[in-house]
């Protein structure tokens, strides 16, 4: 996941198309992987080429049925990824029938989640 902070990394995740891996890896059982690969996410979809990477390797669903994991790193991993994704007016279309499931991280038992969620509600519902 630290691969993904700096620029250049983000740049080089996205040039060795390391995105769908990350994508793949959301699925995984171990609860620190789904963190780490979601973190990466969030990381990389900081850029306009690491939103698009993204979009094009199906993260949003895969994001979105782990808002409700058992662990909040996950969670608020998700949330955030799935936040920056919807910067894009591609990832906005396709999440605002999805808002309804975000917001009912508003009542999260983690405080990061709540917040996160709220962030990523307003983010979705933005109209230009």
């Amino acid at each position: 996941m630290e691969i993904c902070v700096p620029l250049e990394g983000k740049e080089s995740v996205c040039k060795a198309e390391v995105v769908p891996i990350f994508v793949q890896l959301l699925e995984d059982e171990d609860a620190e992987v789904r963190a780490n690969a979601s973190g990466a996410l969030m990381f990389t979809t900081i850029t306009t080429q690491g939103k698009y990477a993204a979009l094009h390797s199906g993260a949003i669903p895969k994001l979105l049925a782990l808002v409700k994991d058992s662990h909040s790193k996950v969670r608020l991993n998700c949330i955030k990824a799935l936040t920056t994704l919807s910067e894009t007016p591609e990832g906005r279309k396709v999440l605002q029938p999805d808002v309804n499931l975000l917001q009912e991280c508003l009542s999260d038992s983690s405080e990061a989640v709540k917040t996160a969620a709220a962030i990523a509600v307003q983010v979705i519902q933005w109209k230009p």
